[in-house]
């Protein structure tokens, strides 16, 4: 299924399931969806899909869109995608790794 709001467009499933409870930690091979650089944070805030679920978090790091990149976080928040209606898990203190 594609999913697309202005500007961005990316395919996910519509039953994305949020990832573990708060505070927990996850792991796995994430799909980097969309890229948008915050000044007011100068960072940049990441949508990525993770197993079939949409993930996001913040990070100074720069990926391309559709690099994968094994991750390891903490579940910080889980609520809806601001473009969908569809669930989404915010993660904090994400560590990076090869694939």
């Amino acid at each position: 299924v594609q999913t697309c709001a202005l500007p961005i467009c990316f395919p996910v499933t519509i039953h994305s399931q949020w990832v573990g409870n708060e505070k927990d930690s996850v792991e796995g091979v994430a799909k980097i969806l969309s890229r948008f650089f915050s000044e007011q944070w100068q960072s940049y805030n990441y949508v990525a899909d993770l197993t079939g679920n949409l993930v996001s978090f913040m990070t100074k790091d720069r990926f391309d869109v559709g690099e994968r990149k094994r991750i390891k976080a903490k579940v910080k928040a889980q609520g809806k995608n601001r473009a969908f209606d569809v669930n989404e898990t915010r993660l904090n203190y994400v560590k990076f790794s090869k694939v």
